[in-house]
């Protein structure tokens, strides 16, 4: 059709046309050879996937990805590069680069061509956080688990925090905290807010942020990206440690295949990644030199497994092992009262 079009030199808006052509061709090509790596999924070095559509009015979804990005991103981006400059508050796991460095494929070509630094933080964590476990509670595998930890949700929001913010790693465990916690709180006279599909993120934290006592509960948007410096956010709790579920297709043939290499699928991924997420997810609560909070986790594993030190040994804080809600509130109490 281009070649025919090409041939006729009196048609009018010619090479406007040809130019549209070839663009629709290239799509189509591109289109043509996604769909056959999708569907052919014969790719060792990707993983591929269906997605049942979340309504009928959709169709299925086919994809894939790639299992080790690093090995891209050295070929494509970093060897058109003299020099780069990687930053974030978030890149280490007990002060070491390991994770970060493998992940992104930094260190593909020589190990000797990556220079890194830790700094300390701008903040006195220690005189500025304060760091309370709930070692007392049951197992989140437990099935008695949420609602043991909905009790102390409870007993802690009522502790005297005027802005407090609940992290979950499940849609459904959020719910059925909002759904517990709901009349507990208008009675003391604060606000709920949580995501349920009616508002969107933005919105909720609007409100949330306009509102003078008030406690909001999130997912995965609100781990990373929020700011609420000063009396914003006085109190944070973690539900559960943000492992990822095993059962994603990416994460699931990574684990794969770090095991079939003969490594830990759960030190050199699940843990490390959990961690970041973890530093994420704890970073939401000091923002400014003058900021002071509390962080209360709601998993005892960072207590009682073998794990759990790396967890507490990647924040700072002056740290708590508590034995009750109510020892919990207290401490919060005292420590909103007397600023350092």
């Amino acid at each position: 059709m281009i070649e025919e079009i090409r041939s006729r030199e009196n048609l009018p808006k010619r090479r406007e046309g040809i130019v549209r052509l070839e663009s629709f061709a290239t799509d189509i090509t591109d289109f043509g050879r996604i769909a056959a790596d999708v569907l052919y999924a014969s790719d060792s070095d990707f993983v591929y996937w269906a997605e049942k559509p979340s309504s009928a009015r959709y169709a299925p979804r086919f994809l894939s990805a790639p299992l080790d990005v690093g090995k891209l991103l050295d070929k494509n981006f970093y060897d058109h590069l003299k020099a780069a400059v990687f930053t974030s508050a978030t890149l280490t796991v007990e002060k070491k680069f390991d994770y970060i460095i493998a992940r992104l494929g930094l260190d593909s070509n020589s190990k000797e061509r990556i220079m890194t630094v830790c700094l300390d933080s701008p903040f006195d964590i220690n005189a500025q956080v304060a760091v309370m476990s709930a070692g007392y509670l049951p197992s989140p595998k437990a099935g008695e688990f949420e609602a043991a930890a909905n009790l102390s949700l409870e007993t802690i929001l009522l502790s005297g925090a005027n802005k407090s913010m609940v992290l979950f790693t499940s849609h459904r465990a959020l719910r059925n905290s909002a759904d517990y916690l709901r009349d507990h709180l208008e009675k003391a006279g604060i606000e709920l807010f949580h995501q349920d599909g009616s508002y969107g993120s933005d919105r909720i934290f609007r409100r949330f942020k306009a509102a003078k006592r008030a406690v909001l509960l999130g997912t995965d948007t609100f781990w990373e990206g929020v700011d609420l410096p000063g009396e914003l956010l006085e109190l944070l709790i973690l539900f559960k440690l943000p492992f990822t579920v095993p059962d994603r297709p990416w994460f699931k043939a990574n684990l794969e295949r770090i095991e079939k290499g003969g490594e830990s699928s759960f030190a050199k991924l699940s843990l490390p990644e959990a961690v970041v997420k973890f530093r994420q997810g704890f970073g939401r609560l000091i923002r400014t030199t003058s900021d002071r909070g509390c962080v209360v986790l709601l998993d005892c594993r960072v207590e009682t497994s073998s794990f759990g030190r790396v967890f507490l040994n990647s924040v700072g804080g002056t740290k708590y092992r508590c034995k009750s809600a109510d020892e919990i509130a207290r401490i919060i109490k005292d420590w909103l009262k007397h600023p350092a």
